[in-house]
C-alpha cells in the first residue's frame, strides 16, 4: 500500500557516502489492520536476505507468547509459501524459534524479560504491539546488542495504549517534538492519528487517519465496529488516539447539549411507568431508564438510578416491587445475564 511504500522509502534511506542507513530507530504507530505486519515481514526479510550474510534478527511483542504465535502463525506460513522458502530453515521448538536462512542470516523469536538481548549480537530488533511495554528494558537489552553492527536499526511498531503505556508514549511524544522542531538525525518517526478533538464519527475523520482504508479495509466495515464497539476503545483502535481506557465517557450518544436543552423540571409520568436496564460492555456501571405519560400527553423519559457494577440492580428492582410496569432488557447485551434473576425477583 502507498503507506508501507512511503515508510520503507523513508526508513531505509541510506548516505550517499557511505551506503549506511541513515536511521538507526525508526518509529511507527498506526491504526489496527492497517498493515504493519506485512510491512514487518517485508523488513525482516529484506534484513535477512539482501543486507549481507549473517545478519541477526529479533522479533518480540507484547510478551513472548504474543511474540511466538505471531511467528507461528502469521511469519512462518508466508516465508514457506514465498518464492524465499527454499532458502529457510524453521526452528519450532518452544522458546527457541527461529528462521535460518541459507546465508546463515538468522531470524529469532525473543522473549520480553530484563534479559532479552543480552549476550547476543543483533542487527535488526523489532519491538511490536509497543503499547504493552511498561518501560524502555527491553530496548537497554537490543541497544547494547546492536551498539557493534554496522548497520543496526531499532523498529519500535504499535497502535497507541493508554495512560499507562509509559514507554510508547514518551516515543511518541519524543517522535511529535522531533517533527515539530526539525529534527530528522538519527531517528525515522511515522503517525497516523486522528486530532484527540475529531469527530469519530466522520468517514473524512477515517481517512484521514486509517491508511489502509480503501484498500485493505472498507468503509462499512468501520461503521459497523463503530456502531458495535465502546467509543473508548474504537478511538484507540481505528483512529489510533491514546486513551484512558478505565475513563467514563458519559456523552458517547446523545450530544450533552442535546440531552439538557430537552431537561423539564416540572415534567412527571402520571401512569406506570416502563423501565429498561442496560449494562456497560465490561460490565462496569449500570442505569435504570423510565418512560411514561405526562398529564399533557406527551412521553417523559429519565434516568432514574446509575451505579457503579451489577450487583444492586436486583436488590433495587425488589424494593420498587409493584411500582412499575414491564422491565426491558436486551437478553444478547451485556445486562442479558440479569433477566433470569430478575424474573426470579418478580419483574
Amino acid at each position: 500500500m502507498p503507506w508501507q511504500q512511503h515508510v520503507v522509502d523513508v526508513a531505509l534511506e541510506t548516505h550517499p557516502d557511505s551506503g549506511r542507513l541513515v536511521y538507526r530507530e525508526v518509529r511507527l504507530t498506526v491504526p489496527r489492520q492497517s498493515g504493519k505486519t506485512t510491512l514487518m515481514l517485508a523488513i525482516m526479510l529484506h534484513r535477512c536476505l539482501l543486507m549481507g550474510d549473517g545478519q541477526r534478527v529479533g522479533y518480540t511483542a507484547q510478551t513472548g507468547q504474543a511474540a511466538r504465535l505471531k511467528f507461528t502463525d502469521d511469519h512462518v506460513p508466508v516465508v514457506v509459501g514465498s518464492i524465499f522458502g527454499r532458502q529457510a530453515q524453521v526452528r519450532r521448538s518452544n522458546g527457541s524459534e527461529a528462521i535460518r536462512w541459507n546465508n546463515g542470516s538468522l531470524w529469532s523469536v525473543l522473549a520480553t524479560t530484563e534479559t532479552a538481548g543480552h549476550g547476543s549480537q543483533l542487527d535488526l530488533a523489532i519491538i511490536d504491539e509497543a503499547f504493552a511495554q511498561p518501560n524502555d528494558r527491553l530496548e537497554q537489552g537490543f541497544k547494547p546488542a546492536m551498539v557493534t553492527r554496522p548497520q543496526p536499526q531499532l523498529w519500535v511498531v504499535s497502535t497507541a495504549g493508554d495512560v499507562s503505556s509509559n514507554y510508547l508514549n514518551a516515543k511518541i511524544d519524543d517522535g511529535r517534538e522531533r517533527v515539530d522542531r526539525g529534527l530528522t538525525e538519527g531517528v525515522a518517526y511515522f503517525e497516523w492519528s486522528a486530532e484527540q478533538g475529531a469527530d469519530p464519527a466522520d468517514e473524512q475523520v477515517w481517512a484521514g487517519c486509517m491508511p489502509a482504508l480503501g484498500h485493505t479495509i472498507g468503509v462499512e466495515a468501520i461503521r459497523a465496529d463503530f456502531e458495535s464497539m465502546r467509543l473508548v476503545e474504537f478511538r484507540r483502535a481505528y483512529l489510533n488516539q491514546r486513551q484512558d481506557r478505565h475513563a467514563i465517557e458519559p456523552w458517547q450518544v446523545v450530544p450533552e447539549d442535546t440531552w439538557s436543552g430537552l431537561v423539564d423540571l416540572r415534567s412527571r409520568i402520571v401512569d406506570v411507568p416502563v423501565l429498561a436496564l442496560d449494562v456497560t460492555p465490561d460490565r462496569g456501571m449500570a442505569a435504570v431508564g423510565a418512560a411514561g405519560h405526562r398529564e399533557d400527553g406527551r412521553l417523559h423519559v429519565e434516568v432514574v438510578e446509575h451505579r457503579e457494577g451489577t450487583a444492586w440492580v436486583v436488590d433495587w428492582f425488589k424494593a420498587r416491587a409493584g411500582q412499575y410496569g414491564p422491565v426491558v432488557v436486551d437478553p444478547a447485551g451485556p445486562a442479558g445475564p440479569l433477566v433470569a434473576l430478575l424474573v426470579e425477583a418478580g419483574c
